[in-house]
């Protein structure tokens, strides 16, 4: 399914449910988005595929092309016509930044109307726990990657989130987009206070200085 497009056109033919679920609640349109499958993307979804489809963690299969970093899949989904404002589950700026964050998939996001100053909001039982989980561990004094995002992840814009994952690339590129600079998460935090906090390059502190109290 990632690349057998072949197959892919085959099965369908045969009447395949082009939104059959494994035991995880994949569907073949998460497994080709994630797959860097752009061919087989546009063929499931002109089968009838429902690209708003939810797996355990809550997301839709777009949402794992960004998370993956997978720019060919993102380009088929926006061909498609999949919005980026349509219901992912969780907003795809924030998701493609965890892996590291790539300011040209970030900017592809922004030039298809990704709302630049969205707020991540937990939708999902199993988010909420993993964020919940990793905040407590970051209250007792660890400070890795994960335990950062789930304690200043909540509420917070792109920008923020992208110093929090320490995709600073990425946040000079939102910053220069017009990223409001004055947002906060759920812990009162600006972005200028987290790259303060964790250390940012001084140029991007020096960009978001305008918010300093």
């Amino acid at each position: 399914m990632f690349s057998n497009s072949a197959a892919l056109k085959l099965l369908i033919a045969e009447k395949a449910d082009v939104d059959a679920s494994d035991c995880m609640g994949r569907v073949p349109l998460l497994s080709a988005g994630s797959g860097g499958n752009p061919e087989g993307i546009k063929i499931l979804i002109a089968s009838g595929s429902n690209p708003y489809h939810k797996v355990f963690l809550g997301c839709a299969p777009m949402v794992h092309a960004c998370l993956h970093g997978c720019h060919e899949s993102v380009a088929a989904f926006l061909e498609a016509g999949v919005p980026v404002s349509g219901d992912h589950g969780v907003p795809l700026p924030h998701m493609s930044m965890l892996q590291g964050g790539d300011p040209i998939l970030v900017q592809r996001l922004l030039e298809a109307r990704a709302d630049i100053d969205e707020p991540f909001e937990v939708r999902s039982l199993i988010f909420s726990i993993a964020f919940s989980t990793a905040s407590f561990k970051y209250w007792l004094g660890s400070r890795d990657k994960f335990c950062t995002i789930g304690y200043n992840g909540i509420n917070s814009t792109p920008l923020i989130m992208s110093v929090a994952t320490g995709s600073f690339a990425v946040a000079r590129c939102l910053v220069d987009a017009g990223a409001r600079l004055d947002c906060r998460n759920s812990r009162g935090k600006t972005a200028w206070d987290l790259a303060k906090e964790l250390a940012a390059p001084s140029s991007l502190i020096e960009a978001v200085v305008a918010v300093e109290p």
